[in-house]
């Protein structure tokens, strides 16, 4: 034959049936790709309309070509049943042996309703149109013909229901995928050309159509793996060795008690999901919430399943958004067959005003061959709130011991050292009896007097901070106390809006009041200096309250056991410069003070502490920088008791 004339037959031959081919893969393989978002019913009906047609086109040319001799039956009419049956094995290979199963189920009722319907069909045919087929053929008879018929359903059997079971036996063996592919498609073209190889009028085109077949079988096998690489599906492992005909009749004889078993165990995962406290969702890589359980629906709201999540909800604790596409590439190139990752620390955000704080950890699993991030989200919030108020506490304690040791140490150095200066004091004293002192020696002498004044006062402040000075015991009158406290500040208060609140029908306390009265000058005092760079709208508060359970400073309390209808507290608060966090771990220590030298002791606030300490009470410091301080000086009511002057 002629070279130009073989080429151009094999290009008549090639080309439609490419076509047929390419166009058939694709319409299949978008339907499978979109198999989550419209189910696999629109795939199943797709790949029996292909069936279908191919038994339209298929039967009239095998029938005739069973009793016409030298007929010559075109390639291409056979193109349908590779992309059926690639689709049909590669749903076995993604998503699994039962939907396969279902899958061969519905091709064969849907093979043996077409032969049905079109031997009937031929059965009713009118006398004039039989008349017609037997004057153009010559030989056609209905035996004939349903042996035609039954013979090419029966080739169509063997290919819908043997080739599955033929590529798992290849798999179960360790054949590649492409290989095992390969060589059942290639069956598939044997069975379709059983009754084809008498041909005689042209017996060249039967060797060029292998050729062809041959060809367009790479082209399948190569556009599949194609579509496998792009969309990155993974391929299941075969752990089982039955066969799938096995497994086909255990099914259908198990039917109903597989069902029942599968609902009984979805029941069970679904009440442990929608029971666990933790939120539990299930997200693609595309950012897509395939399933959530219940506790992420009722804060997230049922708009959150099936919604895609391209906002971050999940930061870090300084509120940085985590690096989610970094952790799931990681946890794809994790050779790990259950990778997962554990944060601790991190924030959810629930809106734009509301985080929660969280641990969390994602793992990497699976759905239907696709890779997929199942997180797993645990609220810390409230174990959170506890750990802080335990080291808040621990600081606390640190704190009070430290001040204590420093109490113990000052108590001891102003106990000797007033008792030099008594002696100090006492010979400055027998000097200034003497008659013949000259101006110069009764001046030096004056200025022993003035500084062991100055240091007599040091060491009582010392004293009271150690707890060993001496107190009046009285009953005290609390909203008198702070009124003439304020009446006595009021004076110094010059360009500041000094606010004073005092709820009604306080209880009395038991104290003295002049180092009370002392300690509340003292905190006002320094309220004031620190408004000096406040010169907009200076303000200080001083607030005298019944304490109350819910607030702040009762959390701060030493024992947890007291009773806050116990105890009453006073507030000094201004909107001065603030105290850093560092300065506020010092600052009741006796002589630390931040003020230049020659304008404070540093025994202010250490004098303070230690009069409340000695008085059962407690003193809290609340403070931003550039915002303000609040002191809170807690104390308890009077219990029944008569005045006496302590020495402690």
């Amino acid at each position: 034959m002629d070279p130009h004339s073989l080429l151009s037959l094999t290009l008549l031959m090639l080309l439609p049936s490419l076509t047929e081919l390419l166009l058939s893969l694709f319409i299949l393989m978008i339907l499978h790709h979109l198999r989550r978002m419209f189910s696999l019913f629109p795939l199943y009906m797709t790949m029996d309309l292909f069936l279908i047609i191919s038994l339209i086109i298929g039967i009239p040319n095998f029938t005739l070509a069973s009793f016409i001799s030298g007929r010559y039956v075109p390639f291409r009419l056979g193109t349908l049943l590779l992309p059926l049956m690639t689709m049909a094995l590669l749903i076995y290979e993604t998503i699994g042996t039962r939907e396969l199963q279902r899958l061969i189920f519905g091709l064969v009722v849907t093979l043996v309703s077409s032969i049905t319907v079109f031997v009937i069909m031929i059965e009713v045919l009118s006398p004039e149109a039989r008349n017609a087929i037997i004057a153009s053929t010559q030989q056609f008879s209905t035996p004939v013909f349903l042996k035609s018929v039954f013979l090419f359903t029966f080739v169509h059997l063997v290919i819908v229901i043997c080739i599955p079971i033929i590529f798992q036996a290849f798999r179960n063996w360790d054949m590649p995928f492409h290989f095992s592919l390969f060589v059942c498609l290639g069956i598939i073209y044997v069975c379709r050309d059983l009754d084809m190889t008498s041909v005689k009028t042209l017996p060249y085109a039967h060797h060029i159509a292998w050729v062809v077949r041959f060809f367009l079988l790479l082209v399948t096998v190569g556009v599949t793996s194609l579509y496998l690489k792009l969309l990155d599906i993974h391929i299941k492992d075969k752990n089982s060795k039955n066969s799938l005909f096995d497994d086909f009749i255990y099914h259908f004889q198990s039917t109903d008690a597989m069902q029942q078993s599968l609902q009984e165990w979805e029941e069970r995962y679904q009440l442990i999901l929608d029971n666990s406290p933790e939120l539990i969702i299930i997200i693609d890589k595309e950012r897509n919430v395939l399933n959530a359980n219940a506790t992420a629906i009722n804060i997230f709201g049922p708009y959150f399943l099936s919604s895609k999540q391209t906002e971050e909800i999940i930061f870090d604790e300084n509120l940085k958004p985590l690096p989610r596409d970094q952790i799931w590439q990681e946890l794809l190139d994790d050779p790990n067959p259950h990778p997962f990752r554990f944060f601790q620390h991190a924030k959810l955000k629930i809106d734009d005003d509301n985080y929660m704080d969280i641990d969390f950890n994602i793992s990497r699993g699976r759905i239907e061959g696709e890779p997929v991030a199942i997180i797993i989200i645990r609220d810390m919030t409230e174990l959170r709130k506890q750990e802080k108020a335990q080291q808040e506490l621990q600081e606390q304690l640190v704190h009070s011991q430290r001040l204590e040791s420093i109490g113990v140490l000052a108590g001891g150095i102003a106990h000797d050292f007033n008792n030099l200066l008594h002696s100090i004091q006492g010979s400055a004293d027998a000097l200034a009896l003497q008659s013949n002192l000259t101006p110069s020696q009764q001046s030096l002498l004056s200025n022993i007097h003035s500084a062991s004044k100055r240091a007599s006062s040091l060491t009582s402040q010392l004293l009271a901070f150690a707890r060993k000075g001496k107190f009046h015991i009285e009953s005290i009158d609390l909203q008198a106390l702070v009124e003439q406290t304020a009446q006595l500040f009021q004076t110094t208060a010059k360009n500041i809006k000094f606010k004073v609140i005092i709820e009604p029908d306080l209880p009395t306390i038991s104290g003295d009041a002049t180092q009370l009265q002392q300690v509340l000058l003292n905190l006002l005092i320094n309220a004031r200096d620190a408004l000096s760079s406040n010169t907009e709208n200076p303000r200080i508060t001083l607030r005298a309250q019944a304490m109350r359970e819910s607030t702040n400073e009762w959390n701060q309390r030493p024992d947890k056991d007291l009773d806050p209808k116990n105890y009453v507290c006073i507030k000094v608060k201004d909107n001065g410069c603030g105290i850093d966090k560092e300065t506020q771990q010092k600052i009741f220590e006796p002589f630390f003070t931040t003020k230049e030298v020659g304008k404070g002791t540093g025994m202010g606030l250490a004098m303070a502490y230690g009069c409340i300490a000695h008085h059962h009470g407690w003193i809290t410091l609340d403070s931003t920088v550039g915002v303000g301080s609040e002191f809170i000086i807690t104390l308890p009511i009077e219990q029944p008791s008569t005045s006496t002057t302590v020495a402690s």
